[in-house]
């Protein structure tokens, strides 16, 4: 992951015990990571982000979905399309 693992966005949470087994940052992948101040397993979410991490996150997926015609169905698989809808959500109710 360290090394290979493009288009992933990690989240943790600072004060998260399982956030020390989560994957480094590398510079190595166009990942982002997100570590969350004063957040934990269960509220180092999306909805919970700073404005700036916010639209960290927006940036990039916009950019990696850049070129898919997501209106388009037919030409996208299910999973994507699916994702899509949810992050469209995310960026509605978090904007």
């Amino acid at each position: 992951m360290k090394k290979n693992g493009n288009n992933f966005i990690y989240i943790y949470g600072a004060v998260d015990t399982w956030s020390a087994t989560g994957v480094p940052p590398s510079d190595k992948t166009n990942s982002v990571w997100f570590m969350m101040d004063g957040k934990d397993h269960r509220t180092a979410r999306i909805v919970n982000m700073t404005a700036s991490e916010r639209k960290l996150f927006i940036d990039t997926m916009e950019k990696w979905l850049k070129g898919y015609r997501i209106r388009n169905v037919a030409n996208i698989t299910p999973d994507l399309m699916k994702l899509f809808y949810v992050l469209s959500a995310l960026a509605v109710k978090i904007s």
